[in-house]
């Protein structure tokens, strides 16, 4: 008897230190994730008294676990100064939506021979593209057309007609920026553009960007931002003066882009970058809102005393663009 007791109150010992034992923690998905973007220029010469330039910035997002792709988002910044014989420039730019923004306004829908819309087409490639490889997309079948690379692909030919060689090149970009993070759930992603005319002298567009990794609590655990900066020079007979080129964006410059000999803190610009990049972290939509700014020989910058010994260039259009990122905010599923 003494035997059998001793059993069951070794048996109700185990148990109870089975249940006090503390639960596994799960593990939490390591998700890396890029951004990135590639310019291309189109200008017409003058021609009865009008000539123009196109910028074209096409961006792209992606999140991926391990090497399968498990969000991408694809847009556009498309916008043209048009000047006169005097190289007095006659654009509004008090819009410059992306080609997503513009929606139906973009107006591709009723000359595709797919009656779809460019975010139509976009969101399209966007949805085939999740759960393959990034090999498998980078190597979709294309095929040349009149505008640039289309995509072969069978399951592709009634959603997708737009061209795609400028998707695939902004895409290998953002899977060589994709920089691993844990615990994200989410991912939000934006961009602004400035236009910067100057009559007789420059057309100067400007586009920010930002790839944000967010917890449940919707705090910033990852953020990656740039700009595509690109100049062409007119004359004040309406004529290019140089080469019409896209050039790399200031993160792509590095040292070239020539921030340092003049920064009171002696950084360049991608350095300064890399240090707002790292500022947002932790933060959420209304501490990027609430960031304290001063106006500083015509610059907004930032007065934080975190970021001061990192960053004196212009803040706002950063700012802008993360808290338009927020809006645009999607589950990682």
């Amino acid at each position: 008897m003494k035997k059998v007791l001793t059993a069951v109150l070794s048996i109700a010992l185990l148990a109870g230190c089975a249940g006090t034992a503390a639960p596994k923690k799960a593990a939490t998905k390591k998700l890396k994730i890029g951004i990135g973007s590639v310019s291309n220029l189109k200008s017409k010469e003058l021609k009865n008294n009008k000539g123009s330039v196109q910028f074209n910035t096409t961006i792209a997002t992606v999140v991926l676990e391990g090497d399968v792709i498990k969000y991408l988002s694809f847009d556009v910044a498309q916008n043209t100064s048009t000047f006169d014989g005097a190289g007095k420039f006659t654009s509004n730019h008090s819009k410059t939506l992306t080609k997503k923004e513009k929606k139906d306004d973009y107006g591709m829908k009723k000359i595709s021979k797919i009656g779809k819309e460019w975010y139509e087409q976009a969101e399209a490639l966007e949805k085939w593209a999740i759960g393959k490889k990034v090999s498998d997309f980078k190597n979709m079948k294309t095929k040349k057309s009149s505008h640039g690379m289309k995509t072969a692909e069978t399951d592709l030919q009634t959603s997708v007609t737009i061209g795609v060689d400028r998707f695939l090149a902004s895409f290998d970009k953002a899977v060589k920026t994709a920089t691993e993070v844990e615990g994200a759930t989410q991912v939000a992603n934006a961009s602004s553009t400035k236009i910067v005319n100057k009559n007789a002298i420059s057309a100067q567009s400007n586009v920010t960007y930002a790839a944000l990794a967010l917890d449940k609590d919707g705090k910033i655990l990852l953020a990656l931002t740039d700009v595509a900066q690109n100049k062409v020079k007119v004359t004040n007979k309406g004529a290019f003066d140089g080469e019409v080129k896209e050039t790399p964006t200031k993160v792509e410059r590095k040292d070239e882009y020539g921030m340092k000999k003049a920064s009171k803190i002696g950084k360049e610009w991608y350095e300064q970058n890399a240090a707002l990049d790292k500022w947002f972290v932790g933060k959420t939509k209304t501490d990027v809102e609430n960031m304290k700014t001063e106006v500083k020989n015509n610059h907004v910058v930032s007065t934080d005393k975190d970021l001061l010994s990192g960053a004196t260039f212009g803040v706002d259009e950063f700012q802008k663009t993360i808290v338009k990122a927020f809006a645009n905010t999607t589950e990682i599923k």
